[in-house]
Protein backbone atom coordinates (compact mmCIF):
# COMPACT_ATOMS: atom_id res chain seq x y z
CA UNK A 1 0.00 0.00 0.00
CA UNK A 2 2.99 2.40 0.95
CA UNK A 3 4.99 1.65 -2.23
CA UNK A 4 1.69 2.07 -4.16
CA UNK A 5 1.17 5.92 -2.30
CA UNK A 6 4.60 6.38 -3.20
CA UNK A 7 4.59 5.55 -7.09
CA UNK A 8 1.43 7.95 -7.08
CA UNK A 9 2.93 10.71 -5.77
CA UNK A 10 6.02 10.38 -8.00
CA UNK A 11 3.61 10.01 -11.10
CA UNK A 12 1.39 13.44 -9.26
CA UNK A 13 5.11 15.52 -9.52
CA UNK A 14 6.44 14.60 -12.76
CA UNK A 15 3.16 15.53 -14.58
CA UNK A 16 3.53 18.44 -12.21
CA UNK A 17 6.91 19.29 -13.81
CA UNK A 18 5.73 18.44 -17.48
CA UNK A 19 3.23 20.41 -16.77
CA UNK A 20 5.17 23.71 -15.77
CA UNK A 21 7.93 22.95 -18.39
CA UNK A 22 4.59 22.99 -21.36
CA UNK A 23 3.31 26.33 -19.60
CA UNK A 24 6.89 28.18 -19.55
CA UNK A 25 7.66 27.07 -23.00
CA UNK A 26 4.10 28.07 -24.06
CA UNK A 27 3.95 31.29 -22.80
CA UNK A 28 7.37 32.42 -24.28
CA UNK A 29 6.90 34.65 -27.36
CA UNK A 30 7.89 32.10 -30.33
CA UNK A 31 8.72 35.69 -32.29
CA UNK A 32 11.46 36.00 -29.94
CA UNK A 33 14.79 35.75 -31.34
CA UNK A 34 16.88 33.44 -30.50
CA UNK A 35 20.62 32.01 -31.21
CA UNK A 36 20.77 28.84 -33.69
CA UNK A 37 22.20 26.40 -30.84
CA UNK A 38 19.02 27.79 -28.67
CA UNK A 39 16.74 26.99 -31.24
CA UNK A 40 18.60 23.57 -31.86
CA UNK A 41 17.78 22.74 -28.53
CA UNK A 42 13.53 22.59 -28.64
CA UNK A 43 14.10 20.65 -31.59
CA UNK A 44 16.43 18.06 -30.07
CA UNK A 45 13.67 17.81 -27.28
CA UNK A 46 10.84 17.33 -29.66
CA UNK A 47 12.80 14.45 -31.07
CA UNK A 48 13.36 12.91 -28.05
CA UNK A 49 9.95 13.00 -27.09
CA UNK A 50 8.57 11.82 -30.33
CA UNK A 51 10.82 9.01 -30.18
CA UNK A 52 9.34 7.97 -26.45
CA UNK A 53 6.12 7.99 -27.73
CA UNK A 54 6.68 6.66 -31.58
CA UNK A 55 7.86 3.22 -29.91
CA UNK A 56 5.96 3.51 -26.30
CA UNK A 57 2.88 3.63 -29.38
CA UNK A 58 4.31 0.93 -31.20
CA UNK A 59 4.86 -1.63 -27.74
CA UNK A 60 1.42 -1.10 -26.94
CA UNK A 61 0.09 -1.68 -31.01
CA UNK A 62 2.06 -5.05 -30.73
CA UNK A 63 0.47 -6.12 -27.35
CA UNK A 64 -3.25 -4.86 -28.10
CA UNK A 65 -3.39 -5.61 -32.28
CA UNK A 66 -0.54 -8.22 -33.16
CA UNK A 67 -1.60 -11.27 -30.75
CA UNK A 68 0.88 -9.86 -27.64
CA UNK A 69 -1.32 -9.53 -23.94
CA UNK A 70 -1.81 -6.67 -21.77
CA UNK A 71 -1.51 -8.79 -18.92
CA UNK A 72 1.03 -11.87 -17.96
CA UNK A 73 4.56 -11.65 -18.52
CA UNK A 74 5.14 -8.47 -20.36
CA UNK A 75 3.16 -6.57 -18.02
CA UNK A 76 6.07 -4.41 -16.79
CA UNK A 77 7.08 -3.62 -20.88
CA UNK A 78 3.40 -2.41 -21.13
CA UNK A 79 2.95 -0.64 -17.86
CA UNK A 80 6.90 1.74 -19.35
CA UNK A 81 5.10 1.65 -22.53
CA UNK A 82 1.45 3.53 -21.32
CA UNK A 83 3.90 5.28 -19.20
CA UNK A 84 5.91 6.63 -21.68
CA UNK A 85 3.05 7.77 -23.99
CA UNK A 86 1.62 10.02 -21.16
CA UNK A 87 4.48 11.72 -20.80
CA UNK A 88 5.51 11.75 -24.04
CA UNK A 89 3.14 13.01 -26.01
CA UNK A 90 1.90 16.41 -24.59
CA UNK A 91 5.53 17.06 -24.13
CA UNK A 92 5.37 16.17 -27.77
CA UNK A 93 2.23 18.07 -28.95
CA UNK A 94 2.78 21.57 -27.09
CA UNK A 95 6.51 21.35 -29.00
CA UNK A 96 5.67 20.86 -32.41
CA UNK A 97 2.75 23.83 -32.04
CA UNK A 98 5.41 26.12 -30.68
CA UNK A 99 8.21 25.17 -33.19
CA UNK A 100 5.20 25.14 -36.17
CA UNK A 101 4.56 28.77 -34.79
CA UNK A 102 8.59 29.69 -35.21
CA UNK A 103 9.22 28.43 -38.52
CA UNK A 104 7.16 30.79 -40.04
CA UNK A 105 8.97 33.44 -38.55
CA UNK A 106 12.44 31.99 -39.14
CA UNK A 107 12.25 29.72 -41.31
CA UNK A 108 16.08 29.68 -41.61
CA UNK A 109 17.42 28.78 -38.04
CA UNK A 110 18.83 25.31 -38.42
CA UNK A 111 16.76 23.34 -35.95
CA UNK A 112 13.50 22.32 -38.25
CA UNK A 113 16.14 20.34 -40.68
CA UNK A 114 18.27 18.98 -37.41
CA UNK A 115 15.23 17.17 -36.46
CA UNK A 116 13.54 16.10 -39.10
CA UNK A 117 17.30 14.35 -39.83
CA UNK A 118 17.09 12.93 -36.54
CA UNK A 119 13.60 11.64 -37.61
CA UNK A 120 14.77 10.29 -40.69
CA UNK A 121 17.82 8.15 -39.49
CA UNK A 122 16.05 6.88 -36.35
CA UNK A 123 13.04 6.16 -37.46
CA UNK A 124 14.16 4.92 -41.26
CA UNK A 125 16.41 2.55 -40.26
CA UNK A 126 13.58 1.33 -37.49
CA UNK A 127 11.16 1.31 -40.53
CA UNK A 128 14.05 -1.09 -42.66
CA UNK A 129 14.46 -3.33 -39.40
CA UNK A 130 10.68 -4.01 -38.81
CA UNK A 131 10.55 -4.87 -42.85
CA UNK A 132 13.43 -7.57 -42.62
CA UNK A 133 11.79 -8.88 -39.34
CA UNK A 134 8.43 -9.36 -41.47
CA UNK A 135 9.72 -10.28 -44.51
CA UNK A 136 11.84 -13.55 -42.17
CA UNK A 137 8.60 -14.68 -40.19
CA UNK A 138 6.89 -14.30 -43.42
CA UNK A 139 9.12 -16.72 -45.17
CA UNK A 140 9.36 -19.27 -42.34
CA UNK A 141 5.47 -19.65 -42.45
CA UNK A 142 5.27 -18.17 -38.94
CA UNK A 143 3.27 -15.13 -37.30
CA UNK A 144 5.26 -12.08 -36.70
CA UNK A 145 3.79 -9.23 -33.99
CA UNK A 146 6.31 -6.98 -36.05
CA UNK A 147 3.92 -5.76 -38.52
CA UNK A 148 2.19 -3.23 -36.19
CA UNK A 149 6.15 -1.31 -36.43
CA UNK A 150 5.48 -1.07 -40.04
CA UNK A 151 2.73 0.65 -39.58
CA UNK A 152 4.06 3.10 -36.96
CA UNK A 153 7.30 3.93 -37.65
CA UNK A 154 6.09 3.93 -41.61
CA UNK A 155 3.38 6.85 -40.67
CA UNK A 156 5.89 8.51 -38.20
CA UNK A 157 8.52 8.63 -41.18
CA UNK A 158 5.37 9.73 -44.10
CA UNK A 159 4.37 12.28 -41.79
CA UNK A 160 7.22 14.07 -41.11
CA UNK A 161 7.59 14.03 -45.34
CA UNK A 162 4.64 15.57 -45.72
CA UNK A 163 5.67 18.70 -42.88
CA UNK A 164 8.91 18.80 -44.49
CA UNK A 165 7.26 19.17 -48.17
CA UNK A 166 4.36 21.47 -46.75
CA UNK A 167 7.19 23.42 -44.85
CA UNK A 168 10.67 22.73 -46.58
CA UNK A 169 13.46 23.46 -44.33
CA UNK A 170 15.62 26.62 -45.83
CA UNK A 171 19.43 27.63 -44.79
CA UNK A 172 22.68 26.00 -45.17
CA UNK A 173 21.24 22.40 -43.68
CA UNK A 174 18.85 22.56 -45.61
CA UNK A 175 19.63 19.53 -47.71
CA UNK A 176 20.26 17.84 -44.41
CA UNK A 177 17.03 15.81 -44.15
CA UNK A 178 16.63 14.33 -47.80
CA UNK A 179 20.78 13.60 -47.53
CA UNK A 180 20.00 11.13 -44.24
CA UNK A 181 17.09 9.59 -45.79
CA UNK A 182 18.75 8.99 -49.13
CA UNK A 183 22.40 7.56 -47.26
CA UNK A 184 20.18 5.34 -45.28
CA UNK A 185 17.79 4.14 -47.68
CA UNK A 186 21.07 3.82 -49.88
CA UNK A 187 22.61 1.03 -47.02
CA UNK A 188 18.87 -0.72 -47.29
CA UNK A 189 19.01 -1.33 -51.04
CA UNK A 190 22.74 -2.34 -51.18
CA UNK A 191 22.33 -5.07 -48.73
CA UNK A 192 19.11 -6.20 -50.30
CA UNK A 193 20.87 -6.07 -53.55
CA UNK A 194 23.73 -7.70 -52.37
CA UNK A 195 21.69 -10.28 -51.26
CA UNK A 196 19.57 -11.22 -54.11
CA UNK A 197 22.93 -11.00 -56.55
CA UNK A 198 24.70 -13.13 -53.94
CA UNK A 199 21.49 -15.64 -53.95
CA UNK A 200 21.86 -15.64 -57.92
CA UNK A 201 25.50 -16.24 -58.12
CA UNK A 202 25.18 -19.20 -55.63
CA UNK A 203 22.90 -20.78 -57.48
CA UNK A 204 24.87 -20.87 -60.88
CA UNK A 205 27.91 -21.59 -59.20
CA UNK A 206 26.05 -24.87 -57.31
CA UNK A 207 24.98 -25.55 -60.79
CA UNK A 208 28.89 -25.32 -62.43
CA UNK A 209 29.97 -27.34 -59.04
CA UNK A 210 26.84 -29.60 -58.84
CA UNK A 211 26.55 -28.49 -55.59
CA UNK A 212 23.10 -28.07 -53.69
CA UNK A 213 21.49 -24.68 -53.60
CA UNK A 214 22.00 -24.44 -49.28
CA UNK A 215 20.54 -20.65 -48.74
CA UNK A 216 17.90 -20.34 -46.42
CA UNK A 217 14.70 -19.63 -47.76
CA UNK A 218 14.22 -16.35 -45.31
CA UNK A 219 17.37 -14.47 -46.45
CA UNK A 220 16.45 -14.91 -49.49
CA UNK A 221 13.14 -13.10 -48.88
CA UNK A 222 14.33 -10.28 -46.26
CA UNK A 223 16.97 -9.36 -49.20
CA UNK A 224 14.00 -8.94 -51.80
CA UNK A 225 11.69 -7.38 -49.23
CA UNK A 226 15.02 -5.22 -48.83
CA UNK A 227 15.67 -4.32 -52.41
CA UNK A 228 12.23 -2.90 -52.59
CA UNK A 229 11.68 -0.60 -49.74
CA UNK A 230 15.40 0.74 -49.90
CA UNK A 231 15.03 1.49 -53.60
CA UNK A 232 12.06 2.86 -53.79
CA UNK A 233 12.37 5.26 -50.79
CA UNK A 234 16.26 5.91 -52.11
CA UNK A 235 14.63 6.86 -55.41
CA UNK A 236 12.06 9.30 -53.89
CA UNK A 237 14.52 10.66 -51.71
CA UNK A 238 17.35 10.68 -54.18
CA UNK A 239 16.62 11.00 -57.59
CA UNK A 240 14.54 13.84 -57.95
CA UNK A 241 16.35 17.23 -59.25
CA UNK A 242 19.09 19.36 -56.70
CA UNK A 243 19.80 22.89 -57.08
CA UNK A 244 21.93 23.45 -59.88
CA UNK A 245 24.78 24.12 -56.99
CA UNK A 246 25.85 21.66 -54.62
CA UNK A 247 26.10 22.37 -50.99
CA UNK A 248 28.64 21.56 -48.70
CA UNK A 249 26.44 19.05 -46.87
CA UNK A 250 25.79 17.26 -50.63
CA UNK A 251 29.58 17.63 -51.67
CA UNK A 252 30.85 15.96 -48.16
CA UNK A 253 27.93 13.16 -49.13
CA UNK A 254 28.59 12.54 -52.61
CA UNK A 255 32.76 12.63 -51.35
CA UNK A 256 31.76 10.20 -48.79
CA UNK A 257 29.45 7.63 -50.59
CA UNK A 258 32.14 7.96 -53.49
CA UNK A 259 35.21 7.11 -51.15
CA UNK A 260 33.50 4.05 -49.69
CA UNK A 261 32.11 2.56 -52.52
CA UNK A 262 35.70 3.22 -54.59
CA UNK A 263 37.66 1.89 -51.27
CA UNK A 264 35.12 -1.65 -51.17
CA UNK A 265 35.41 -2.42 -54.78
CA UNK A 266 39.17 -2.02 -54.69
CA UNK A 267 39.16 -4.18 -51.55
CA UNK A 268 37.01 -6.68 -53.02
CA UNK A 269 38.83 -6.81 -56.06
CA UNK A 270 42.12 -7.64 -54.39
CA UNK A 271 40.39 -10.69 -52.29
CA UNK A 272 38.66 -11.85 -55.89
CA UNK A 273 42.36 -11.68 -57.61
CA UNK A 274 43.69 -13.16 -54.57
CA UNK A 275 41.23 -15.94 -54.06
CA UNK A 276 42.30 -16.83 -57.90
CA UNK A 277 46.03 -16.25 -57.75
CA UNK A 278 45.96 -18.17 -54.63
CA UNK A 279 44.13 -21.26 -56.44
CA UNK A 280 46.63 -21.06 -59.72
CA UNK A 281 49.94 -21.57 -57.83
CA UNK A 282 48.58 -23.96 -55.47
CA UNK A 283 48.71 -27.71 -55.83
CA UNK A 284 45.96 -30.38 -54.63
CA UNK A 285 43.35 -27.60 -53.63
CA UNK A 286 39.74 -28.36 -54.51
CA UNK A 287 38.32 -25.53 -56.33
CA UNK A 288 35.14 -25.77 -55.26
CA UNK A 289 35.58 -25.56 -51.13
CA UNK A 290 38.13 -22.26 -52.37
CA UNK A 291 35.99 -20.14 -54.52
CA UNK A 292 32.93 -21.03 -52.11
CA UNK A 293 32.96 -17.21 -51.02
CA UNK A 294 33.54 -16.03 -54.62
CA UNK A 295 29.20 -15.62 -55.66
CA UNK A 296 28.97 -13.64 -52.10
CA UNK A 297 32.15 -11.27 -52.72
CA UNK A 298 31.90 -10.64 -56.22
CA UNK A 299 28.08 -9.29 -55.87
CA UNK A 300 29.13 -6.90 -53.03
CA UNK A 301 31.65 -5.94 -55.34
CA UNK A 302 28.97 -4.91 -58.20
CA UNK A 303 27.14 -3.28 -55.81
CA UNK A 304 30.13 -1.17 -54.14
CA UNK A 305 30.88 -0.65 -58.14
CA UNK A 306 27.32 0.66 -58.66
CA UNK A 307 27.25 3.11 -55.91
CA UNK A 308 30.65 4.44 -56.57
CA UNK A 309 29.85 4.68 -60.39
CA UNK A 310 26.72 6.85 -59.80
CA UNK A 311 28.12 9.10 -56.97
CA UNK A 312 31.10 9.67 -58.81
CA UNK A 313 29.60 10.71 -61.90
CA UNK A 314 26.93 13.07 -59.45
CA UNK A 315 29.96 15.06 -58.54
CA UNK A 316 30.60 16.28 -61.79
CA UNK A 317 33.78 16.48 -64.25
CA UNK A 318 35.19 19.95 -62.79
CA UNK A 319 37.36 20.38 -59.47
CA UNK A 320 34.91 21.29 -57.16
CA UNK A 321 34.62 20.74 -53.30
CA UNK A 322 33.32 17.29 -53.44
CA UNK A 323 35.93 16.44 -56.26
CA UNK A 324 38.55 17.88 -54.08
CA UNK A 325 37.68 16.29 -50.93
CA UNK A 326 36.86 12.86 -52.18
CA UNK A 327 40.47 13.50 -54.30
CA UNK A 328 42.65 14.10 -51.06
CA UNK A 329 39.89 11.05 -49.44
CA UNK A 330 41.33 8.31 -51.34
CA UNK A 331 44.97 9.68 -51.26
CA UNK A 332 44.96 9.22 -47.45
CA UNK A 333 43.40 6.10 -47.36
CA UNK A 334 46.01 4.80 -50.19
CA UNK A 335 48.76 6.04 -48.14
CA UNK A 336 47.30 4.71 -44.69
CA UNK A 337 46.69 1.62 -46.60
CA UNK A 338 50.25 1.29 -47.86
CA UNK A 339 52.25 1.72 -44.80
CA UNK A 340 49.83 -0.95 -42.88
CA UNK A 341 49.45 -3.76 -45.63
CA UNK A 342 53.36 -3.39 -46.11
CA UNK A 343 54.28 -3.85 -42.66
CA UNK A 344 51.72 -6.65 -42.75
CA UNK A 345 53.53 -8.06 -45.66
CA UNK A 346 56.55 -7.95 -43.96
CA UNK A 347 54.75 -9.96 -40.69
CA UNK A 348 53.60 -12.90 -42.85
CA UNK A 349 56.76 -13.47 -44.92
CA UNK A 350 58.67 -13.24 -41.22
CA UNK A 351 56.66 -15.34 -39.50
CA UNK A 352 57.12 -18.95 -41.24
CA UNK A 353 53.67 -20.14 -39.76
CA UNK A 354 51.38 -17.26 -41.46
CA UNK A 355 53.09 -17.99 -44.58
CA UNK A 356 52.01 -21.68 -44.39
CA UNK A 357 49.14 -21.66 -46.16
CA UNK A 358 49.25 -23.84 -49.09
CA UNK A 359 47.50 -21.77 -51.42
CA UNK A 360 49.70 -18.98 -50.00
CA UNK A 361 46.51 -16.42 -50.37
CA UNK A 362 47.35 -14.32 -47.32
CA UNK A 363 50.68 -13.59 -49.36
CA UNK A 364 49.61 -12.72 -52.17
CA UNK A 365 46.63 -10.75 -51.10
CA UNK A 366 48.92 -8.41 -49.00
CA UNK A 367 51.25 -8.28 -52.20
CA UNK A 368 47.92 -6.97 -54.12
CA UNK A 369 47.26 -4.80 -51.59
CA UNK A 370 50.46 -2.57 -51.44
CA UNK A 371 50.59 -2.59 -55.18
CA UNK A 372 47.18 -1.17 -55.50
CA UNK A 373 47.30 0.98 -52.23
CA UNK A 374 50.64 2.35 -53.87
CA UNK A 375 48.93 3.20 -57.23
CA UNK A 376 46.09 4.46 -56.10
CA UNK A 377 47.91 7.29 -53.70
CA UNK A 378 50.06 7.63 -56.85
CA UNK A 379 46.99 8.74 -58.98
CA UNK A 380 45.41 11.14 -56.23
CA UNK A 381 48.11 12.82 -55.04
CA UNK A 382 49.85 13.37 -58.65
CA UNK A 383 46.37 14.99 -59.97
CA UNK A 384 46.02 16.95 -56.47
CA UNK A 385 49.57 18.38 -56.87
CA UNK A 386 48.49 19.32 -60.85
CA UNK A 387 45.61 22.07 -59.00
CA UNK A 388 48.66 22.83 -56.10
CA UNK A 389 48.22 26.42 -56.84
CA UNK A 390 44.74 26.87 -56.87
CA UNK A 391 44.47 24.82 -54.01
CA UNK A 392 47.29 25.47 -51.65
CA UNK A 393 45.45 26.81 -49.21
CA UNK A 394 42.06 24.48 -49.54
CA UNK A 395 40.47 23.34 -46.67
CA UNK A 396 40.62 19.61 -47.66
CA UNK A 397 44.36 19.70 -48.56
CA UNK A 398 45.18 21.18 -45.15
CA UNK A 399 43.23 18.23 -43.36
CA UNK A 400 45.26 15.62 -45.45
CA UNK A 401 48.44 16.98 -44.85
CA UNK A 402 48.56 17.83 -41.07
CA UNK A 403 46.12 14.91 -40.45
CA UNK A 404 48.10 12.37 -41.67
CA UNK A 405 51.17 13.74 -40.89
CA UNK A 406 49.97 13.88 -37.15
CA UNK A 407 48.55 10.22 -36.92
CA UNK A 408 51.71 8.55 -39.16
CA UNK A 409 53.68 10.89 -37.09
CA UNK A 410 52.50 9.35 -33.93
CA UNK A 411 52.58 5.75 -35.38
CA UNK A 412 56.54 6.44 -36.33
CA UNK A 413 56.91 7.70 -32.37
CA UNK A 414 55.14 4.49 -31.20
CA UNK A 415 56.58 1.68 -33.34
CA UNK A 416 60.00 3.36 -32.90
CA UNK A 417 59.91 2.79 -29.15
CA UNK A 418 58.80 -0.59 -29.23
CA UNK A 419 62.33 -1.14 -30.94
CA UNK A 420 64.19 0.76 -28.55
CA UNK A 421 62.31 -0.90 -25.90
CA UNK A 422 64.37 -4.11 -27.26
CA UNK A 423 67.51 -2.37 -28.18
CA UNK A 424 67.98 -1.27 -24.46
CA UNK A 425 67.15 -4.81 -22.78
CA UNK A 426 69.57 -6.22 -24.83
CA UNK A 427 71.48 -3.68 -23.54
CA UNK A 428 70.86 -3.94 -19.91
CA UNK A 429 71.91 -8.16 -20.53
CA UNK A 430 68.04 -8.96 -20.83
CA UNK A 431 68.57 -11.91 -22.81
CA UNK A 432 65.38 -13.65 -22.43
CA UNK A 433 63.64 -11.45 -24.18
CA UNK A 434 61.49 -12.30 -26.93
CA UNK A 435 62.30 -10.37 -30.71
CA UNK A 436 60.22 -11.88 -32.01
CA UNK A 437 57.94 -8.54 -32.80
CA UNK A 438 61.24 -6.49 -33.91
CA UNK A 439 60.95 -6.48 -37.36
CA UNK A 440 57.77 -5.45 -37.66
CA UNK A 441 58.24 -2.84 -35.27
CA UNK A 442 61.09 -1.84 -37.50
CA UNK A 443 59.46 -2.16 -40.67
CA UNK A 444 56.68 0.23 -39.11
CA UNK A 445 58.87 2.95 -37.67
CA UNK A 446 60.19 3.07 -41.47
CA UNK A 447 57.31 3.08 -43.66
CA UNK A 448 55.41 5.36 -41.03
CA UNK A 449 58.47 7.87 -40.96
CA UNK A 450 58.96 8.16 -44.65
CA UNK A 451 55.44 8.61 -45.35
CA UNK A 452 55.73 11.76 -41.83
CA UNK A 453 58.81 13.22 -43.67
CA UNK A 454 57.02 13.02 -46.95
CA UNK A 455 54.25 14.80 -45.53
CA UNK A 456 56.18 17.32 -43.58
CA UNK A 457 57.73 18.04 -46.39
CA UNK A 458 54.99 18.85 -48.66
CA UNK A 459 53.29 21.24 -45.65
CA UNK A 460 56.92 23.20 -45.60
CA UNK A 461 56.94 23.70 -49.13
CA UNK A 462 52.82 24.93 -48.72
CA UNK A 463 54.02 27.59 -47.21
CA UNK A 464 54.57 31.09 -48.11
CA UNK A 465 57.95 31.29 -50.07
CA UNK A 466 58.38 35.06 -48.61
CA UNK A 467 57.03 37.19 -46.34
CA UNK A 468 55.35 40.63 -47.24
CA UNK A 469 56.45 42.85 -44.24
CA UNK A 470 53.69 44.15 -42.10
CA UNK A 471 52.20 47.61 -43.61
CA UNK A 472 53.59 46.80 -46.67
CA UNK A 473 51.63 47.50 -50.27
CA UNK A 474 50.38 44.19 -51.83
CA UNK A 475 48.08 43.71 -55.01
CA UNK A 476 45.23 41.30 -54.62
CA UNK A 477 43.34 39.95 -57.98
CA UNK A 478 39.72 38.79 -57.72
CA UNK A 479 37.47 37.46 -60.47
CA UNK A 480 33.92 37.15 -59.48
CA UNK A 481 30.90 38.12 -60.14
CA UNK A 482 30.34 40.70 -57.28
CA UNK A 483 33.15 41.77 -54.60
CA UNK A 484 30.30 42.55 -52.27
CA UNK A 485 31.94 43.77 -48.80
CA UNK A 486 35.38 42.43 -49.75
CA UNK A 487 37.31 46.26 -50.48
CA UNK A 488 36.15 47.11 -47.14
CA UNK A 489 37.35 44.00 -45.64
CA UNK A 490 41.11 43.92 -46.82
CA UNK A 491 43.26 46.40 -44.47
CA UNK A 492 44.33 49.99 -46.31
CA UNK A 493 47.44 48.78 -47.91
CA UNK A 494 45.88 45.77 -49.78
CA UNK A 495 45.55 47.27 -54.00
CA UNK A 496 42.53 45.59 -55.10
CA UNK A 497 41.83 44.60 -58.60
CA UNK A 498 38.38 42.98 -59.46
CA UNK A 499 37.40 41.42 -62.79
CA UNK A 500 34.07 40.95 -62.91
CA UNK A 501 32.79 37.36 -64.59
CA UNK A 502 29.63 37.02 -66.69
CA UNK A 503 28.36 34.00 -65.81
CA UNK A 504 26.27 35.16 -62.23
CA UNK A 505 28.27 33.19 -59.76
CA UNK A 506 31.12 33.88 -57.73
CA UNK A 507 28.49 36.32 -55.18
CA UNK A 508 31.04 37.40 -52.50
CA UNK A 509 29.36 37.82 -48.76
CA UNK A 510 30.55 38.62 -45.87
CA UNK A 511 31.82 35.80 -44.52
CA UNK A 512 33.48 34.68 -47.70
CA UNK A 513 35.09 38.01 -47.60
CA UNK A 514 36.78 37.71 -44.12
CA UNK A 515 37.92 33.83 -45.33
CA UNK A 516 39.20 35.56 -48.59
CA UNK A 517 41.30 37.97 -46.56
CA UNK A 518 42.82 35.85 -43.68
CA UNK A 519 43.77 33.15 -46.25
CA UNK A 520 45.56 36.15 -48.70
CA UNK A 521 47.52 36.92 -45.32
CA UNK A 522 48.96 40.05 -46.75
CA UNK A 523 50.86 38.28 -49.26
CA UNK A 524 50.24 39.22 -53.61
CA UNK A 525 47.76 37.36 -54.69
CA UNK A 526 45.10 35.77 -57.23
CA UNK A 527 41.70 34.86 -55.98
CA UNK A 528 38.99 33.09 -57.98
CA UNK A 529 35.70 32.87 -56.70
CA UNK A 530 32.96 30.68 -58.45
CA UNK A 531 29.76 28.35 -57.14
CA UNK A 532 32.18 26.35 -55.27
CA UNK A 533 33.79 28.76 -53.02
CA UNK A 534 36.73 30.75 -53.51
CA UNK A 535 40.42 29.41 -54.75
CA UNK A 536 43.96 31.61 -53.85
CA UNK A 537 47.14 31.19 -55.32
CA UNK A 538 50.19 33.17 -53.87
CA UNK A 539 52.30 35.01 -56.53
CA UNK A 540 55.79 36.41 -56.46
CA UNK A 541 56.37 40.40 -56.64
CA UNK A 542 53.76 42.62 -56.49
Amino acid sequence: MNSAIFALVVLLVILAGIGLLISRLWRRHPDQPEQEGVDILPYLILALAVGVATFSLARLARAGLAGGQFAGDNTNEIAAALAGLVVASPISFFLWRRQDRRRKLYPSLPGWPVYLAVIEIVFLTAFFSSVSQVARAIADDGGSDRWTNLIVYGGVVAFHWWAARKEPPAGDASELPRLIGSGVSLIALAIGLQGVLGWVFELLYDAVTDGADTSPRSEIVVAVALLVTGGLIWAWRWLPPWDEEPTVLRSLYLGAVSVAGLASTLGLGIVIVGQILGYLTATEVEAATHFDSLPNTAAALLVALAAWTHHRRRMGDTRNRAVIGYGYSMAAIGLGTLVGAGTALVATVWDKPLAGDPTNQGLITLGLTVLVAGALWRRFWWAAQEHRLEEVRAIQRRVYLIGMAVILGLTTAGALIAVLVVAFQTVLGDTGQSTSSLPVSVTLTVLAGLATWHLFTVIRVDGPRSVTPAGAPFSVTVICSHPGPLATAFPKEARLRVHHRTDGVGVIDEAMAAQIVEAVAGHPSYVWVDGDGFRIAHVQGD
